[in-house]
C-alpha cells in the first residue's frame, strides 16, 4: 500500500510541477476499481454512474494493493460508460490515470486504453494509448484551439509488469507521467474540450471495436475545478 500511494504521489507531483497548479483543486469525476467478480456492471465509486463491460476476464490480479483488474483480449473485450450524466471538461484541466499491463498485439497499432471522443468527428477528445511499435504510452487531447496534441514517452511497457499512466491537460500544456515520473510534456493551450456527447470507453476504440490486449485497472477521471 505504501509503495502504491508513493508512486501515485510522485507522478501527480511531477504533473503539478509542470503546470504550476495546486493539486488540491483537482476533483475526481468518475472512477472504477474494476474489482467486480461477476455480472456486466462496471461500478463507479465516485457517484454511482456505473458503466458496463463485455468479454472481459474478471478477477485478474491487479497492481499491488489494488485488488483485481479486468483482462482484455483485444478482440471481444470492452468497457464503457455512456455519455449521459458525464460532464465534459470544457476549459477545465483534465487528468486521466490508469494502470495497465500490455500482454499482446491486440487489433490496432495504437490500442486505446481510456478515451472519450474521436479525433475526426468529435469537438473534443482526451485519450490514453499504448503504442505497439515502440511499446510506450501516449496521451492525446483535442480542443477548440488545437487539433489532437500528443505526447509520447516513458519505458517499454510490455514487460509483464503493471505500469501507472497519468495524462494531464491544463491551460499551460499537456504531460505524460509513467510510473511516478513525468516522461514527456508539451506547452500550449489547446482550448476547450467539448466531448459531452461521447461515451467514456476503456480498452477499445468504441464499445463495438475492441483493440487492447492486456490488463487494465483503476481508471480515474479528474477535472481541475
Amino acid at each position: 500500500m505504501r509503495f502504491r500511494l508513493s508512486m501515485i504521489a510522485v507522478a501527480l507531483a511531477g504533473v503539478v510541477a509542470f503546470t504550476q497548479e495546486a493539486d488540491a483543486a483537482w476533483v475526481l469525476q468518475w472512477g472504477a476499481h474494476m474489482n467486480e467478480r461477476s455480472g456486466t456492471v462496471m461500478n463507479d465509486f465516485v457517484a454511482n454512474r456505473d458503466g458496463q463491460h463485455k468479454g472481459v476476464r474478471l478477477g485478474v490480479p491487479g497492481p499491488r494493493g489494488h485488488g483485481t483488474a479486468y483482462g482484455f483480449d483485444g478482440v471481444t473485450s470492452a468497457a464503457w460508460r455512456s455519455a449521459a450524466g458525464l460532464a465534459a471538461p470544457g476549459t477545465r484541466g483534465v487528468r486521466v490515470s490508469v494502470w495497465i499491463k500490455p500482454l499482446g498485439p491486440g487489433s490496432s497499432p495504437e490500442p486505446d486504453i481510456v478515451k472519450r471522443g474521436y479525433s475526426a468527428s468529435s469537438p473534443g477528445l482526451y485519450k490514453v494509448e499504448y503504442l505497439r511499435n515502440n511499446g510506450r504510452a501516449s496521451c492525446g487531447f483535442k480542443g477548440t484551439i488545437a487539433e489532437v496534441s500528443h505526447v509520447t514517452g516513458g519505458p517499454y511497457l510490455k514487460d509483464g509488469r503493471w505500469h501507472l499512466i497519468v495524462c494531464t491537460k491544463t491551460s499551460k500544456g499537456i504531460t505524460l507521467a509513467v510510473d511516478g515520473a513525468v516522461r514527456a510534456s508539451h506547452a500550449g493551450n489547446i482550448g476547450s474540450i467539448n466531448n459531452a456527447g461521447d461515451d467514456l470507453v476503456i480498452g477499445a476504440y468504441k464499445p463495438s471495436s475492441p483493440n487492447f490486449k492486456g490488463d487494465i485497472d483503476e481508471v480515474r477521471i479528474e477535472y481541475f475545478e
